[in-house]
């Protein structure tokens, strides 16, 4: 989508894709914020900031929050497959 700027709207609305990846079951006086490992943080927040960045008329490019999400899980998808086993080969220095 490649805003122009970054909103409070588009912040708010990050915010607040990031709580809701923590189920009410989840929810703990310790727990409050997802680990950024949780399967759900990055399709969930890229998709909730892309349609608040075409809300606020910031978006360079008008893609859906649908298209961003599944598009964000299949990066995410690649990225596991295959950078992930090629860094954990390499020798630590």
């Amino acid at each position: 989508m490649r805003a122009r700027e970054i909103t409070d709207n588009m912040k708010i609305a990050a915010a607040r894709a990031i709580a809701e990846c923590v189920s009410d079951e989840d929810l703990f006086e310790d727990y409050i914020i997802p680990t950024p490992l949780h399967l759900e943080v990055y399709p969930k927040e890229a998709r909730a900031v892309a349609e608040q960045a075409i809300k606020n008329h910031v978006a360079r490019r008008k893609v859906s929050g649908k298209w961003v999400e599944k598009h964000t899980r299949i990066l995410r998808e690649l990225y596991s497959t295959y950078i992930v086993p090629v860094n954990m080969k390499r020798e630590v220095v």
